[in-house]
């Protein structure tokens, strides 16, 4: 599940890990899904049902957001429910512990004995928030000038903590324990990002926290490709498309060029249509070498996402990496297949070539203008489709 020094890598699912999920060089652009708990009152059942749904409409992984109720028993009923990796936040988990423990710093044996015990449990990716560290609350304590200083829940959290207690981040101070846990257990790391940029205005060269951070994921990330250990690394959120092409290059190259994900929208003002903003900044993300991508539905910025959000969502971030594949891998395979269609058939082309089968057949019927000798009509243009004539006809 290593391959290429880190290049590639492979996340293996809770109950295959014969075929695992390779993402990186070579391979086209993931998507994930998110769901989870956010309230105590919020339905496990909900929450699963969204999953399976997601997985249907295209999720490659299901990441849990759950930051409340029962976890652990949330999670095992989720991975016994699908069929696709389930990543998770470790520090989401830990700060619900630390609540009910009325604790106010984060401990080495209570946070890697968590790790261990999630990694058992059957989260096959895992993120954790190392660079939330003192050395980049120095650095963010001299900016003045960023609209947001972080948009990362769980690095946010982090960071709160460390400023009330002085004391260094856990995840960095013992990350070469954290990568025992993480080979052990034949699983994948990803490391959050805590100063990705929030605003389409702090986005570009000269955001400086961004940049310190990805210097600091770098270091990390040498230490797992020298042990080979499958990592990834969480990258920009807003930025405007002019940014994003250099932003993605440079951050790999940064980061020794294993897998990218972006969790992007190109613009701060989408609200309520942010799944349209993140697939434009998907496509481009994607275009220059962004590994994955996690999809963004209307929802993002005003709460939880309703089933029918995250199908939208997932299809919209699905056309958009393929956009952007065209570019980065050169396949026309499926365009091929379905514009050699629509030479030989009409418009409609062939529905083995579409994103998303259901939703094409769907359309074929509500847009046509019923049935002729048994075939669906189109109800564009009449008698004069374009597609009507062959290379060699004489156009009248």
């Amino acid at each position: 599940m290593f391959r290429n020094e880190g290049r590639t890598i492979g996340i293996r699912c809770h109950n295959n890990s014969n075929s695992p999920l390779y993402c990186g060089e070579g391979y086209p652009t993931r998507i994930l899904a998110s769901i989870g708990l956010s309230f105590d009152t919020d339905k496990m059942d909900v929450e699963i049902e969204k999953a399976k749904k997601a997985v249907l409409a295209g999720a490659e992984i299901i990441t849990d957001h759950s930051v409340s109720g029962d976890i652990s028993l949330f999670q095992k009923e989720l991975i016994s429910n699908i069929n696709v990796p389930v990543s998770y936040l470790t520090i989401y988990e830990l700060l619900s512990r630390l609540d009910k423990a009325k604790k106010n710093r984060i401990e080495k044996n209570m946070a890697l004995e968590l790790i261990e015990e999630q990694a058992e449990r059957g989260i096959t990716l895992l993120t954790i928030h190392a660079t939330a560290n003192q050395q980049m609350i120095s650095n963010h304590k001299k900016i003045e000038d960023r609209t947001i200083l972080s948009t990362s829940r769980g690095g946010a959290a982090i960071l709160d903590i460390l400023m009330k207690t002085n004391e260094d981040n856990v995840y960095w101070e013992y990350f070469d324990d954290i990568c025992k846990i993480i080979k052990k257990h034949n699983i994948a790391l990803s490391l959050g990002s805590t100063y990705r940029p929030a605003s389409v205005c702090d986005a570009g060269e000269h955001d400086f926290l961004y940049w310190e951070e990805t210097k600091l994921m770098g270091q990390l990330v040498e230490t797992c490709i020298n042990q080979e250990i499958p990592v990834m690394v969480e990258g920009i959120g807003h930025a405007p498309i002019h940014e994003i092409p250099n932003i993605v290059r440079k951050s790999k190259e940064i980061c020794k060029n294993v897998p990218y994900r972006v969790l992007s929208v190109a613009t701060d003002i989408a609200l309520g249509l942010d799944h349209i903003s993140s697939a434009i900044a998907i496509s481009v993300a994607a275009a220059n070498g962004a590994d994955l991508a996690t999809c963004i539905t209307r929802a993002e910025h005003l709460g939880q996402p309703f089933q029918e959000d995250i199908i939208e969502g997932i299809l919209a971030a699905r056309v958009a990496a393929h956009c952007g594949d065209i570019a980065k891998l050169k396949n026309f395979e499926r365009d091929k297949a379905m514009s050699s269609a629509r030479a030989n058939c009409g418009c409609h082309g062939v529905l083995d070539a579409a994103i998303n089968k259901e939703i094409g057949a769907d359309s074929l019927i509500r847009y046509s203008k019923g049935k002729k000798d048994g075939e669906i009509t189109c109800s564009m243009c009449g008698n004069r489709c374009a597609l009507a004539y062959k290379l060699n006809d004489t156009l009248v």
